[in-house]
This record gives structure tokens, sequence and C-alpha cells, in this order.
């Protein structure tokens, strides 16, 4: 069996009790860029400020093939069924 280590007490912002509860929860980190890439390669690094860039134009192209694939998927349904 298993144990868990006793976090103590903590307060959420109303003032009540939330024993065991994750002290993270609700709270935003905030990280500069040197410590979130800290053991990170270096090509890992520059593929995702690369692909960064490319962001918006790779959700859209998502979402046209996603559009794609279920239209063909249609089509096919339709033949398979003779109905066009």
């Amino acid at each position: 069996m298993v144990e868990l280590a006793d976090t103590g007490d903590l307060k959420s912002p109303g003032g009540t009790s939330r024993e065991g509860s994750n002290p993270s929860f609700g709270t935003s980190i905030q990280m500069n860029s040197e410590e979130k890439y800290k053991d990170t390669p270096r090509w890992v690094k520059r593929m995702e400020f690369k692909l960064d860039r490319y962001n918006h134009l790779m959700e859209l192209m998502r979402t046209c093939l996603g559009g794609c694939t279920l239209l063909l998927q249609i089509i096919i349904l339709l033949k398979l069924f003779n109905i066009i």
C-alpha cells in the first residue's frame, strides 16, 4: 500500500481548509524562458520556435484537412449505398 506524505493544512482563497489538495491548482506559475528550457536540447528549442511562427497556419491546415476527410467519407458512404 502506498502512503502519501502529509502536505499540511492548506488554505484556499476563501479561508477554508483544503487538506491534502494540490497547492498549484488554480494558480499560475510564471516561468521565464531560461527556466522553461533549462534541460531541453538546443535543437528542440530551435524547432519549437520555428514551428511557433507557423502555429495559425498549421491550425488552419488541420481544420481544412479534417473537413476534406469528412467530405470524402460522406462521398464514399453515398457511393457504397448506391445513392450517387
